[in-house]
């Protein structure tokens, strides 16, 4: 009976390991994944600036920070898993693109 609890026991640890492995993987595959997700945002509101759309967006954005404004409480932890970029992130950017980009100023 000893040798199948040690057995047992083993098998747990092993379980433990790999179960710790595969979590660790998740987290750091969808890091990635959310800093290509955060780039392409920056690339779309670039885009939406050099279309000449940029103080449309930068209204709705700041709506969105203004209405949302309870539930703005980020961390550098929430940023990981985080598919978007915080808003306020996101107007200051798009602040300094159209004073550089935007062709209808």
């Amino acid at each position: 009976m000893g040798s199948s609890c040690s057995l047992l026991l083993k098998q747990l640890q092993i379980l433990l390991v790999r179960g710790s492995l595969f979590v660790a993987g998740l987290v750091v595959a969808q890091s990635l994944s959310n800093a290509v997700g955060h780039g392409s945002e920056f690339q779309a509101d670039r885009r939406v600036v050099q279309m000449g759309f940029g103080r449309e967006l930068l209204t709705a954005l700041k709506r969105v920070e203004t209405d949302s404004y309870f539930f703005n409480e980020v961390s550098k932890s929430s940023l990981i898993v985080s598919s978007h970029p915080p808003v306020e992130e996101r107007i200051k950017r798009l602040e300094s693109l159209m004073r550089i980009e935007d062709p209808f100023r």
